[in-house]
């Protein structure tokens, strides 16, 4: 009889302590954007009313490219010379 109340109490310690490390498992992800750059002045991008990215800025060489592009998202890389 204490035996078989020992191993009930063992069996539920250890779903007690299952269920908290698969709750704890969620992990929830940042990320840091650090700019090592100038961007000129008065540069800016905007969308167009087809969803197209446009450049606007006041320094001549400056360029605009789309460097990868997903459902949500867009990576940029501004050129400027």
């Amino acid at each position: 009889m204490k035996s078989s109340m020992l191993f009930k109490t063992f069996i539920i310690s250890l779903l007690f302590l299952l269920s908290l490390t698969v709750l704890s498992a969620r992990v929830v992800e940042s990320r840091t954007l650090t700019i090592y750059a100038s961007v000129p002045p008065k540069t800016s991008v905007s969308f167009d009313a087809d969803g197209f990215p446009v450049l606007s800025t006041n320094t001549p060489g400056t360029e605009l490219a789309v460097v990868e592009q997903s459902a949500d998202s867009y990576l940029f890389e501004v050129t400027s010379r």
